[in-house]
């Protein structure tokens, strides 16, 4: 179920949805129904949101060794804001995030954490594009954060081939080279 108020152009928008409650690559049954509200303001070339999504999923712990199996059930929430400019040929993204979870590890652990990125994207020609994007995350384990650059093309209106190097400060930076051939349906 999606529902959407507003118009998308310029003003007020809020959107609703509802969908089953699932994460297909866990391969673990559907958990009830999760529920997004997101309202946008848009005014001229920026986008202010604030979203909350809210569900649960079942996880499935396998700790022989403490007698734990079987499923267990998390009940989460993310809730954020974001702004975005766009004007010309560049773009630039900002969203900060707070989450909560129940039971992230099926072992009753409840698990509280935040996380943000910001991004800045240049469209070079109508198919080449660059992108650098700085992420963070906190939680049990401190604060993560790393920086990517990444170089793309279009190669047709559903496919591109991008090239990246992704920075992990923690403590020491790393690098990561990836290349990725990317297909949307």
């Amino acid at each position: 179920l999606f529902r959407s108020f507003g118009r998308y152009d310029r003003g007020l928008n809020f959107e609703f949805s509802a969908l089953a409650g699932h994460a297909e690559q866990s391969g673990l049954p559907t958990a009830g129904t999760d529920l997004m509200q997101t309202i946008h303001e848009l005014l001229g070339p920026f986008d202010l949101s604030a979203y909350r999504y809210a569900g649960r999923r079942n996880v499935a712990p396998d700790v022989p060794a403490l007698g734990v199996s079987g499923l267990t059930d998390d009940r989460f929430t993310r809730t954020g804001i974001g702004l975005r400019f766009a004007a010309g040929r560049w773009t630039s993204e900002s969203v900060l995030q707070q989450n909560t979870d129940t039971d992230a590890d099926g072992l009753g652990t409840a698990l509280h954490s935040s996380g943000g990125f910001t991004q800045l994207r240049y469209a070079i020609s109508a198919k080449l594009f660059g992108l650098v994007r700085y992420d963070g995350t906190n939680d049990d384990n401190g604060f993560l954060r790393s920086t990517t650059a990444l170089l793309g093309y279009r190669l047709s209106h559903n496919s591109r081939v991008t090239v990246e190097d992704i920075i992990a400060h923690d403590p020491n930076a790393t690098h990561t080279l990836n290349t990725q051939f990317t297909i949307a349906y």
